[in-house]
């Protein structure tokens, strides 16, 4: 909004006064709008809102702070300057100025020269404040925009972590019978390993396999194995405490890693397990399938590798079924 665009209203009962504002501003290169009273200057206003008003503050009917007091309780138009206009300015008019909302004020008869520099002022200060407001409105709705992608990205963010956190479980987990798999069990046992050169507590491996589990591929069908994988795999975790893992370590093959457990403790596992797998009957389509299975055992021994500690659990696995 330059001076070549603002728009004034002037507001005087006073015709020549009236007439001579108008010259002035128009000469300046403002655009002026005349009115003669208050009512007919609110009714200009509403419209169309001019840049600055300058008002004549004592008029009949409606006097210039009965003007401005209304413009200034209208969000509409209480951000548009008024200068007001008189021959009589003592200290308490001054006052009602300012209270009733003026900006400035001007005595008749008016200098041509403080005229145009307080119109010039005020102008430009309205100017500066719209060019405020609108980057403040354009800072909230970047605000605003920037609190929607950030709700976005965090609802992303979350959705990503839930399928990372799918995908990692999926990277140690088997997905048929739900128990660790080979890869983290070894990640496991290399955890027991530094845990034991810290605190020298003892941990064992249980190794156990499913005698036969081709043959019951062969002879009841796949489904019939993977059930049998399955029950198994329940009496299992219904036997270990929580701080033992186990895994599904081959076709047929758990281990069951043992943390601060020596090799007695290893074996009276052992030994509930085979009572539970004695206790309970598996049935598919309605045959008794048997299940038979054998356990290798082995206590981590200090200056040994993971390999060597699984090797012996393994050797005491074969051992037995060669038996």
């Amino acid at each position: 909004m330059g001076n070549k665009k603002a728009s004034i209203l002037v507001v005087d009962d006073n015709d020549d006064d009236l007439q001579v504002l108008g010259e002035v501003i128009e000469k300046e290169g403002y655009q002026p709008v005349l009115a003669s009273g208050g009512e007919q200057a609110l009714e200009l206003i509403s419209m169309k809102k001019p840049d600055l008003i300058l008002l004549d503050a004592t008029m009949p009917e409606m006097n210039g702070y009965v003007v401005c007091r209304r413009l200034k309780k209208d969000p509409e138009t209480r951000d548009i300057p008024v200068i007001f206009l008189t021959s009589e300015w003592e200290d308490e008019d001054i006052v009602k100025c300012f209270e009733s909302g003026g900006a400035d004020y001007l005595k008749k008869p008016f200098d041509s020269i403080e005229l145009l520099a307080k119109l010039k002022t005020h102008i430009e200060w309205k100017k500066s404040r719209n060019e405020v407001k609108h980057l403040d409105e354009l800072l909230q709705k970047k605000n605003q925009e920037l609190s929607e992608a950030n709700k976005i990205i965090k609802v992303k963010t979350q959705q990503l972590n839930q399928v990372m956190g799918l995908l990692e479980q999926d990277t140690r987990t088997d997905p048929l019978t739900g128990l660790c798999n080979r890869r983290h069990a070894l990640k496991l046992i290399d955890d027991e390993v530094v845990r034991y050169q810290r605190n020298q507590k003892p941990f064992s491996l249980v190794i156990s396999a499913i005698e036969d589990l081709d043959v019951i591929h062969d002879t009841y069908g796949h489904d019939c194995g993977h059930a049998v994988l399955q029950m198994v795999t329940q009496i299992f975790i219904s036997t270990v405490r929580e701080m033992d893992s186990v895994a599904r370590w081959g076709e047929g093959e758990f281990l069951i890693i043992l943390p601060e457990t020596g090799f007695a403790g290893a074996k009276m596992l052992e030994k509930r397990i085979r009572k539970k797998l004695e206790e309970q009957a598996f049935f598919y389509n309605k045959e008794i399938i048997p299940i038979t299975m054998t356990f290798g055992a082995a206590t981590f021994i200090g200056g040994e590798s993971k390999e060597d500690v699984i090797k012996r659990a393994d050797n005491a696995l074969n051992k037995k079924s060669k038996r």
